[in-house]
């Protein structure tokens, strides 16, 4: 099993100090939107044979649709 975290891009707009186009953790080089997250979790493991669980990471913002501010994924190896 692997696990992996994204730090989501559509959640910064709703952080009031955060500059527009900074990150919000200074060790990450980018963040992607749960559709970009997601995409290359589920490309990674079509291609070696994993399967995917993806959840959210933390408390949504209670004035925001757009849910948790990370995401997870859990990868399990498939078993022939």
């Amino acid at each position: 099993m692997r696990g992996y975290d994204a730090a989501l891009l559509e959640y910064n707009s709703v952080r009031p100090l955060l500059p527009s186009g900074e990150f919000r953790h200074p060790d990450r080089r980018f963040e992607w939107t749960r559709r970009e997250f997601a995409a290359w979790c589920e490309g990674v493991a079509a291609r070696h044979g994993y399967a995917v669980s993806l959840s959210g990471v933390g408390d949504p913002h209670p004035a925001s649709e757009r849910g948790a501010p990370t995401q997870m994924a859990v990868l399990d190896r498939e078993m022939p």
